[in-house]
């Protein structure tokens, strides 16, 4: 699990850079990956972690389709957003919902 914390870091830095979240988000596997914050037993440093790691991904328009199209990733978010025993998972969760209901294009389908 050390691995996976240290992993995230380093994409969470990276995020934070909003010219390489598209291209973060293109990279082949990420997204699967990803999509794994709701089934795998992490920490909930982990959890919140790769909530914020989204959550940063999905601050950039040209990113939020994307997201929004991968079902299992959207599910995955909407688990930790309303299940979650952590309130700092919850609230990147959530905030990773709002800025994909911002696009025009995903706001009738989550109405």
């Amino acid at each position: 699990e050390a691995t996976i914390e240290h992993i995230s870091r380093i994409l969470l830095h990276m995020t934070r850079i909003s010219e390489l979240r598209v291209p973060l988000a293109n990279h082949p596997g990420l997204f699967t990956v990803l999509e794994r914050v709701a089934t795998l037993p992490l920490s909930v440093e982990n959890r919140v972690l790769r909530m914020r790691l989204l959550a940063n991904l999905a601050n950039s328009d040209g990113n939020k389709e994307t997201i929004f199209e991968r079902s299992s990733l959207l599910e995955s978010i909407m688990k930790v957003a309303t299940l979650d025993k952590s309130d700092n998972a919850r609230e990147y969760a959530a905030a990773v919902l709002m800025d994909l209901a911002s696009h025009p294009a995903n706001q009738i389908e989550m109405a």
